[in-house]
């Protein structure tokens, strides 16, 4: 496998570290929430640091993120909606 980078996410804290390792073994560049001291921001806060970071954003909490971070109004590295 090639070691070039697949591409760049933020994971949020509800995935669990099993997932992120997995990322990681694939080529993905992943940073977390621990590594980044943002533990218990809001959603709205995790995607500002996604877009900041120029990385998707994961969750598992698509519902409640969609509703409380704006995602839908905003220009981001990643749409995924399935209404």
């Amino acid at each position: 496998m090639s070691s070039e980078i697949f591409a760049k996410c933020y994971v949020d804290e509800h995935v669990g570290s099993i997932f992120v390792n997995a990322l990681r073994k694939k080529g993905f560049d992943v940073k977390t929430p621990a590594e980044l001291d943002s533990i218990g921001f809001s959603d709205e806060s995790h995607l500002q640091i996604a877009i900041r970071l120029e990385r998707v954003l994961i969750t598992l909490d698509k519902r409640t993120f969609l509703k409380h971070s704006k995602a839908r109004e905003q220009k981001h590295w990643g749409h995924y909606y399935n209404n």
